[in-house]
């Protein structure tokens, strides 16, 4: 909990700030717009501010025109301001925080906590108003945008679908009726180029084209792998990535028909650490841990006493390989809009799919030699609970790997029929079918050298199938490998339909009432599968297994979740199970299907008061709503979540003094109902743990937003953001920590000693409490061009990153800065710009995750076998060159 000394500096420096004309900015001023794609849409100067429009309400309307907290960036303001990535736009965005990570949105301290396809994300994002559900597609250059559209706070009516913490949209520029071309090139530290061209025009009266593409290739890591063992020497997050879209546009019947259509491929094929965040472990002893735990050997055994290098280094990984990602992401988007007497009918819909192949070390050590295990390394044991029979030994291979493999695709279709006609009443109305499929493979660790995995046999001694690759063309281009350990899995079939409707009445010349209902279908089937092999673990040494040229499956033991057990007598399953679990007498997997449906009614109601054209006070009352899921791939007892709710109270300003300063804000209090989240519980039937799936019954969100703008001469604009969220689990008990079991560090609550903790009165995780951005830039104009310096500060405050408000899950507040300077000749036909980010080369945390506590150092210093963290990147700077035809 901050204290309140803090929270009241916060605010005040904040209002400092605002007051002072910081301001935040959807659009850059006037004299930076060269003439393009997104000036001709966007740029309609009021005196010192430029108009922004958007489509976020299916409409276009004023951004500063329309009831709802919202930020929006069009190309120029990417530019000028240098929002490059997802993480800029979040930065940009009060209440919106992204996950390096795990490729995850949070907005309002709602998000996802698990990437399980058999549940879903809590921030709704499209391209061009076609849901996708990796935000992946976000990371785009403003030669591709002409704006996003990121609302906060749930969407109930018009977007429905996973909108429960908000949505964001990518609308991209469109065709030029005129010939237009333009080649970038961009060339910066750690040996990074880009490249990027575009060409557009008509094709004929009727018919426009645009294609364009990039090629990313990054040959230097942000963290350096320090191993000086196996092939894992170059350093981590090196890049080849590339993307190209085509879009045709044109007009049916005069202008009654408007089409468009466009298809994009993006493909991956980096290495040496994937495409996000990177893992800096801070390590316990060697011998901290039984080499009989668990089913495989551990190995870290064998050392000795003897403690294990730290990295004090945050940017600095040991690992003996490297970690290859390869992923295809082809997409295709149409509208098709019908303009009838007095009302617009509107198509839109899309396919998109995903490969994704990522194979890397298993065990985070740069271990390579082999190692040889006899009894004698096993103090205390006997005949009875040995893995290693008397006078033999066995060779261990550490080369453990890692497989994660996803094959998913997803198509929708919508139809919405909206008013044109001029009058108090305005309806729009629409219905909406969603259909997915996936075929994961999220975790399968194999040992490539440890032959044993070859022969494979029952606990009653029959042969089992080998450990071998299994033919699955679902799985995309690459089958799962010889000699796992254990693997899971699951193919997923997701459908949604919907029905929706809002009514805009302005009942005078300063109120107008909105009111929206919107009916969710949403439809889960899952067919999960998991294996697990046993190999000197103690459950096989429990089990009286220790043959040395095998092992053994012990899946029907570990995977059995539909049967009475210790921690639950009762002999109903999971409500979704359809298909009990059983062995596939071919592949050795224990598997199961899952069938579940939900539906719910969502709903906005607000009230809008514009006393002046440069006045708007609104006040709304929404319904969200997210489906349920399973925790698919793992078998577990309680592997169904019911839906999420949330019910929205905000009340927004957006005022406009004099034509050269716009703020906007809100104050909103959210009541976040039946979080789902995957947790270790405790069984109060039996006083023991389990792993469930869970709804965690209520939190609270409450919070203020502050935007603005200030352009107090045509050349000087100032922008500035802030944000205030509190979040607070309400209602959340007995959980166990993963990092604190016996919950015996400080901080836990209660202490020992089952381990459970309550935790109510905790941060929900990815909800900064504050945040200030401020941007400033100056444009000098010349004969020959302008010359344009931009300066931007970001300010984060202290985050936890779990539920468990733990220091091991917290991230430190901290400031990044940059700097870029932009030369546009007076023709418009080249730009240059020079880029500084992250001056100060400050490492900040973006997520942080740590693995079960090992004691600590010499000096105090608490140890874990692995902490793995998701940082900024360091200190960059290059060049960019853009040449327009």
């Amino acid at each position: 909990m901050r204290t309140p000394f803090k929270t009241k500096l916060y605010i005040c420096v904040a209002a400092a700030v605002l007051a002072s004309g910081a301001a935040y900015a959807q659009e850059a001023p006037a004299p930076q717009t060269p003439p393009g794609d997104a000036a001709d849409q966007n740029a309609d100067v009021r005196g010192g501010l430029d108009r922004v429009i958007v489509t976020a309400e299916r409409r276009e309307v004023d951004l500063s025109e329309i009831p709802v907290a919202i930020s929006a960036f069009t190309s120029d303001t990417l530019e000028t301001v240098g929002i490059d990535t997802v993480s800029d736009l979040a930065n940009f965005t009060p209440g919106l925080a992204h996950s390096l990570a795990n490729d995850r949105l949070t907005v309002r301290g709602i998000g996802r906590f698990t990437n399980t396809r058999a549940t879903e994300g809590g921030v709704a994002i499209y391209l061009d108003g076609f849901y996708t559900s990796t935000a992946s597609g976000l990371q785009r250059s403003d030669l591709y945008v002409d704006r996003f559209e990121v609302l906060r706070g749930p969407q109930g009516t018009l977007y429905g679908r996973n909108s429960v913490g908000g949505a964001v949209n990518l609308i991209s520029k469109r065709p030029s009726d005129e010939f237009k071309a333009e080649v970038r090139a961009i060339i910066s530290n750690y040996d990074r180029q880009e490249f990027e061209a575009m060409v557009t025009g008509p094709i004929t009266d009727n018919i426009r084209y645009r294609i364009a593409g990039n090629k990313t290739d990054q040959r230097d890591g942000y963290w350096k792998n320090i191993s000086t063992v196996g092939t894992g020497t170059d350093e981590g997050m090196v890049e080849d990535r590339s993307y190209y879209e085509l879009q045709l546009e044109g007009e049916l019947f005069g202008d009654n028909v408007e089409w468009w259509i466009k298809y994009g491929m993006e493909r991956w094929n980096n290495s040496g650490g994937g495409t996000t965040g990177r893992a800096s472990s801070t390590f316990g002893l060697y011998n901290n841990f039984s080499a009989v735990t668990g089913t495989t050997p551990n190995l870290l055994y064998g050392f000795g006493n003897g403690q294990r290098p730290e990295n004090t280094d945050m940017r600095e990984i040991r690992s003996w390989d490297r970690t290859p990602v390869v992923q295809d992401l082809p997409h295709v988007v149409g509208h098709l809009t019908f303009h009838l007497p007095n009302f617009d009918l509107k198509y839109v819909g899309g396919y998109e799919s995903y490969n994704y192949y990522s194979d890397g070390p298993a065990n985070g050590l740069d271990r390579v030699d082999p190692f040889t295990l006899t009894r004698a390394d096993f103090p205390g044991s006997t005949d009875a609970n040995s893995p290693i029979p008397l006078g033999q030994s066995v060779v261990i291979d550490p080369r453990n790997r890692n497989l994660v493999q996803q094959h998913v695709w997803w198509h929708s279709n919508e139809l919405n029929l909206a008013s044109t006609y001029d009058g108090p009443v305005q309806i729009l109305a629409g219905i909406y079918q969603y259909n997915e499929g996936a075929n994961d493979y999220l975790s399968n660790v194999y040992s490539p050298f440890q032959s044993q995995y070859e022969n494979v046999r029952y606990l009653d001694g029959t042969a089992a199938p080998p450990s071998r690759a299994v033919s699955d063309g679902a799985t995309g281009s690459h089958d799962l490998p010889n000699r796992m350990s254990s693997t899971s899995g699951a193919d997923t079939v997701t459908e949604t339909y919907a029905a929706y409707a809002q009514v805009d009445w302005q009942f005078t010349d300063e109120l107008k009432a909105v009111a929206g209902l919107r009916y969710t279908l949403d439809k889960k089937e899952v067919y999960e599968r998991a294996r697990i092999l046993c190999f000197l673990g103690s459950l096989c040494a429990a089990q009286g297994r220790s043959d040395l040229s095998s092992a053994w499956d012990v899946s029907a033991l570990v995977y059995n979740p539909d049967a009475p057990t210790l921690a639950d007598p009762r002999t109903a399953p999971d409500p979704s199970v359809v298909i009990p679990t059983f062995t596939n007498a071919t592949t050795g997997f224990r598997e199961r299907k899952l069938e579940q449906e939900w539906d719910e009614w969502t709903w906005t109601a607000g009230l809008d008061w514009q006393p002046s054209t440069d006045t708007l006070v609104y006040g709304k009352y929404t319904k969200g709503y997210k489906a349920g899921g399973f925790n698919s791939g793992t078998l577990t007892r309680f592997t169904t979540t019911e839906p999420e709710n949330v019910y929205l109270y905000e009340l927004g300003v957006k005022q406009t003094f004099g034509n050269t300063l716009q703020v906007n804000g809100a104050l909103y209090y959210q009541d976040y109902q039946k979080m789902q989240i995957p947790l270790t519980v405790l069984n109060t039937n039996t006083n023991l743990n389990e792993s469930r799936f869970v709804n965690m019954p209520k939190s609270e969100i409450s919070g203020v937003e502050l935007e603005a703008t200030w352009n107090p001469i045509s050349t000087l604009q100032i922008m500035a953001n802030y944000s205030y969220l509190k979040t607070e689990i309400k209602e959340a008990c007995c959980f166990q920590d993963p990092q604190d079991p016996t919950a015996t560090r400080p901080g836990a609550d209660p202490a020992g000693p089952n381990g459970v903790q309550d935790l109510a009165g905790n941060e929900l995780p990815f909800a900064t409490p504050h945040r200030v951005t401020i941007n400033a830039n100056y444009t000098w104009d010349f004969d020959t061009g302008s010359l344009t310096p931009s300066l931007s500060a970001v300010y984060k405050s202290e985050t936890y990153y779990s539920v468990f408000n733990r220091f091991y899950n917290q991230g430190k507040a901290g400031t990044q800065f940059d700097a870029r300077l932009l030369w546009r000749d007076a023709d418009d036909k080249y730009t240059i710009i020079g880029f500084i980010r992250n001056i100060s080369n400050q490492t900040l945390v973006e997520g942080v995750s740590a693995s079960i506590l090992a004691g600590t150092n010499a000096g105090g210093v608490p140890l874990f076998l692995n902490r793995t963290w998701s940082l900024n990147p360091p200190r960059t700077y290059g060049v960019e060159l853009q040449y327009r035809f």
